[in-house]
This record gives structure tokens, C-alpha cells and sequence, in this order.
């Protein structure tokens, strides 16, 4: 039923960012490149800055338009057996 005994949970912080100003310069951006969760799901809290992506089946990057006060739930690969 099982394939993976046990499991963890971690609180991860990030502080504030700076206000979101568009980007008009060739410095480096501050984030995670495309990934995919490991555990079960992640909880993010929205914020206002756009920034998360989904990628679709088709392939494409589709952002995600943050919803204000809410949170976003990623059914992480674990669940997607």
C-alpha cells in the first residue's frame, strides 16, 4: 500500500521580498528554477509577486495569477502514482 515508510514534514521561511518591479535589466533573478515537489503536497502562502508557474501537459509554462489572502496547494510527486 506503501512504498515509502514514514515521512517528513518541513516548515520552510522565506522572508519578504522586495517589492515586484518589472524587470529592466540583466541581473540575476532570485528563485527556484522548474522543479517538482517530492513529498506528499506543499502549502504556499499566495503573495502578490508573480513568479509561479505550471507546467501543462502539452509542455507549456502556464503562470499562476495569485489569488490575494489565499493558499496554493501542489500535489507533490508522491500522490501522483
Amino acid at each position: 500500500m506503501i512504498t515509502h515508510p514514514g515521512g517528513i514534514a518541513r516548515l520552510l521561511y522565506y522572508p519578504r521580498a522586495k517589492p515586484f518591479q518589472p524587470k529592466t535589466s540583466k541581473e540575476p533573478e532570485i528563485g527556484l528554477g522548474a522543479h517538482s515537489d517530492y513529498e506528499c503536497f506543499t502549502l504556499l502562502l499566495s503573495s502578490p509577486a508573480p513568479g509561479l508557474e505550471i507546467l501543462k501537459p502539452s509542455g507549456h509554462w502556464h503562470q499562476a495569477t495569485p489569488v490575494p489572502n489565499s493558499f496554493i496547494v501542489n500535489v507533490a510527486d508522491f500522490l501522483m502514482r
